[in-house]
């Protein structure tokens, strides 16, 4: 797998988890969900510099995931950013 391809299966992640109603007074609005959506646009971001603390959390979702490719991008773009450092 690229790393342009772990971003596409990040950004997939994203657009199929984050893509509900968000309207602050419907019941399903949760703030910790609007933060991660938040912090996954900055990492699609290709100016953005990921960190220690960056990598930490997309392991924590590649750790949740059962989705193996999704799991896959992640070590990929954490290997990546580690490499950068």
């Amino acid at each position: 797998m690229r790393i342009e391809d772990a971003y596409g299966e990040l950004e997939k992640y994203y657009d199929e988890v984050y893509t509900y109603n968000t309207d602050s007074n419907s019941e399903e609005y949760d703030l910790d969900k609007e933060c991660e959506k938040r912090w996954i646009r900055k990492i699609l971001d290709p100016s953005y510099i990921i960190n220690q603390k960056d990598i930490f959390l997309l392991n924590t979702i590649a750790r949740e995931t059962s989705d193996i490719r999704l799991s896959e991008a992640i070590m990929l773009i954490c290997k990546s950013a580690q490499s950068m450092e």
